[in-house]
């Protein structure tokens, strides 16, 4: 069995090693010693979980990503009415319904949603914010769920009624006290969920992620084995961002036989301890940057800036494309930015990577300079998840695009003028995008979102709209050889991602043609292509009631967080995809790969990238400067082409020229 496993290296370096099968039923994260606060640090009179909850207005439609849950913690997600951020509407003790007594829930939270909850973390509601006795722990086992802190919430902007549920985020942080050795901990939940640890503090903009789930999937337990290196505290933080219905949230640690502890159980022998600060110093974390991580489109004169909480007096070290750099630093409270201004404007498209140590933490990121190329990508309330995010980055480095993000409930078509590509995500609500004509548009059109086939006219009348996700799958069935978007891949099954996922399947209409089938379904794609000047057919089949004046892919494939996980199969497929759509063809950088010298027959190979159909002549130098033709009409083997040649002398360079 297959597992996905993170480390966290002794200098805090948070570094993915490996993601595969989601067969396995829990993640498994390696603790470094450097992440290890000491158990003498806690602070015994702040025990349980620092938390903070929001929660938008009933008819906002938000979708449940974690991208929108932080979005919405941090205050960044905008209301499309206001263009403001979202008021917060839970209970707090300045409500008026709080203050005179007219509230039913139990726990009030500070007006700016935050609370304590030094208790355990059962909480669950309906969709008018009343609990419903759901999980592991329920009042038949003794554990009466709590309200969720806040619930019920207002009903609207005006205040005056308290029976909502739906659309809120909550976060829950501190220390986790931990063995040494290995400890599974987990949670119960509806929708989004997020368990995430930081070498410095969990509140750390580049805090880890040790299990989550970044859909409305509904409820489901998510379990992670932690591994400690030395007892001690870990910063860690979980966060759920609920859509509609019901929600719950429970946290619990596990033992071996499955039987489960709510942390901070006073009630249960061997239950973990969580507290929500220590005493003594605490480390710095990263509250923002700037520009943001993964963006596009940055102005490539661009200052750049890092916002940093409890800094105190160390200084960080601050690396721009590997080079340590000298900032500035300005305060304001307890934050403290630090500010570097390059000599130099960047270059157009510019992938420009930042590094930063601080703490126990080096963390890295990335943003891509404008280029004058846009690019729409309407995602679920206008925020990335892992999926999007790896999206817009392929997109901007690959295809050289600045990608513009517009929320699915704000989007109009006016974004998309000057647009050479519209990408619609799997994470908008349906609803969002549905009455925006984008099928009227010439440019070419991405869909990921089946529900959205029928709005964007990507299916036959007469067929109906079947579609719907296509649950715990890592493989494709290419069936059309053919087509330039298969790539040469070869035909049958094929594995497009390292771990399972909820990917989206539709009916193809009849002037399309289908790379691949879902393979749990064979009348519904999860990829298809309709060409320019395509003809959709009415309820008849025969009646043509539209004909699509740019080019369309369906790409189900890539739904949810499909194309986070994406193998090379799943990239090629990708990167074939938005090709096709923009009529161009697919780019491969002409670079050395690899060089091998065998020392028994005193031969070396090199390698280079290629493309079928290209020829190249290979030459030899001992300087650099006189260079001897060695062979000529070399063929590419394919993507990749090799070439042996003998060893003569101490030193010999080597070169591949296209013909």
């Amino acid at each position: 069995m297959q597992k996905s496993l993170l480390k966290l290296y002794g200098a805090g370096v948070l570094t993915c090693l490996i993601s595969v099968s989601a067969l396995a039923q829990e993640d498994e994260l390696m603790l470094s010693e450097a992440a290890r606060y000491p158990l003498d640090s806690k602070d015994e009179e702040a025990p349980g979980f620092a938390g903070r909850i929001v929660q938008a207005r009933k008819n906002s439609g938000l979708t449940a990503t974690i991208a929108r849950g932080n979005a919405h913690l941090s205050g960044r997600l905008l209301d499309p009415l206001t263009g403001d951020p979202y008021l917060n509407l839970v209970a707090t003790t300045e409500s008026e319904v709080v203050v005179g007594g007219d509230w039913e829930g139990t726990t009030a939270v500070a007006p700016d949603g935050t609370f304590v909850e030094e208790g355990v973390v059962n909480y669950s509601s309906d969709d008018i914010g009343f609990p419903i006795q759901d999980g592991s722990f329920t009042d038949l086992e003794e554990f009466e769920d709590k309200f969720f802190p806040g619930l019920p919430g207002s009903d609207d902007d005006e205040l005056s009624f308290y029976s909502n549920g739906q659309n809120f985020s909550v976060e829950l942080v501190g220390f986790l006290e931990l063995p040494a050795g290995e400890t599974v901990i987990g949670v119960r939940h509806d929708d989004a969920v997020e368990i995430a640890f930081h070498p410095n503090d969990a509140r750390d903009l580049f805090r880890v992620q040790a299990r989550g789930s970044d859909t409305n999937s509904g409820k489901a337990d998510r379990t992670v084995r932690v591994t400690a290196p030395v007892a001690g505290l870990y910063a860690v933080r979980v966060m759920m961002a609920q859509w509609t219905g019901d929600a719950t949230l429970e946290f619990f640690s596990q033992d071996e036989n499955g039987n489960r502890v709510l942390i901070n159980d006073p009630e249960s022998e061997g239950a973990l301890k969580f507290w929500r600060s220590t005493k003594g110093e605490r480390r710095p974390f990263v509250a923002a940057v700037s520009p943001p991580v993964n963006d596009t489109g940055v102005e490539r004169d661009t200052a750049i800036s890092v916002t940093l909480m409890n800094l105190g007096e160390e200084v960080p070290v601050l690396k721009v494309n590997g080079q340590q750099v000298e900032y500035v630093v300005s305060e304001a409270g307890a934050a403290k930015t630090l500010t570097y201004q390059p000599a130099e404007s960047f270059g157009s498209g510019q992938t420009v990577s930042l590094e930063l140590t601080y703490g126990a933490a080096t963390s890295k990121w990335s943003f891509v300079s404008k280029s004058g190329r846009k690019a729409l990508l309407i995602t679920g309330g206008g925020q990335l998840n892992a999926g999007d995010g790896w999206v817009a980055q392929r997109l901007a480095e690959k295809f050289g695009f600045d990608v513009e993000v517009v929320a699915d409930n704000a989007v109009v078509i006016e974004d998309a003028d000057g647009a050479a590509l519209v990408y619609n995500s799997s994470t908008v609500n349906s609803g969002g995008p549905a009455d925006v004509d984008f099928e009227e548009l010439a440019i070419p059109l991405i869909n990921v979102e089946s529900a959205n086939t029928d709005d964007f006219l990507m299916y036959d009348a007469g067929r109906g709209q079947g579609n719907g996700p296509a649950s715990g799958h890592d493989t494709i069935i290419i069936t059309d050889v053919e087509h330039p978007i298969s790539a040469g891949i070869e035909p049958g099954e094929q594995i497009f991602a390292t771990a399972r996922t909820q990917y989206h399947a539709a009916d193809p209409p009849v002037n399309s043609t289908v790379i691949a089938w879902a393979p749990d379904n064979e009348t519904r794609s999860g990829l298809f292509a309709i060409d320019a000047g395509a003809d959709i057919l009415g309820d008849d089949g025969e009646e043509v009631i539209f004909t699509h004046p740019g080019r369309r892919v369906y790409f189900g494939f890539a739904g949810n967080d499909g194309a986070a996980n994406f193998t090379e199969i799943g990239v090629k497929l990708f990167d074939q995809v938005v090709a096709w759509a923009l009529s161009t063809k697919v780019e491969t950088p002409f670079v050395a790969t690899g060089i091998d010298y065998q020392g028994t027959t005193n031969r070396t190979v090199v390698t280079w990238t290629s493309q079928p159909g290209e020829s190249f002549s290979i030459s030899e130098s001992v300087d650099l400067v006189t260079w001897i033709e060695l062979d000529d009409g070399v063929e590419a083997e394919g993507e990749s082409t090799s070439y042996s040649a003998n060893i003569e002398g101490p030193v010999r360079y080597y070169r591949a020229s296209k013909q």
